[in-house]
């Protein structure tokens, strides 16, 4: 992908899309260097540790919603996180996600 070549030589910082297709970090694309406005619909979010997980196929809900799996994170000592995932794709009454938008301004100035 164009893009990823231009993060690598510097042309450009970082990436702010509204593709939900996940083709940026699919290209190798550094989660950092991306801002994912509406969400991938192959990443999904814990509801208690917050941290993203990569699925290898596409979630089955849109707007936020649990998809019945749990978060496979292990805390220290070998627990387990006891969150549940929820898709990250943003539905129609649905505001950008807040992190997601303050790195897309700051990272655009």
């Amino acid at each position: 992908m164009i893009l990823k070549n231009f993060l690598e030589v510097g042309l450009i910082k970082h990436i702010v899309t509204q593709n939900i297709d996940g083709l940026h970090l699919r290209s190798g694309v550094r989660r950092v260097q991306l801002s994912e406005l509406h969400g991938n619909m192959f990443v999904a979010k814990c509801s208690y540790c917050e941290r993203y997980i990569a699925l290898p196929d596409s979630l089955p809900t849109v707007g936020q919603k649990e998809i019945g799996k749990d978060c496979p994170i292990l805390k220290s000592g070998g627990r387990r996180c006891r969150g549940k995932l929820h898709d990250t794709l943003l539905d129609w009454e649905d505001n950008l996600p807040a992190l997601e938008l303050l790195t897309a301004e700051t990272q655009s100035k």
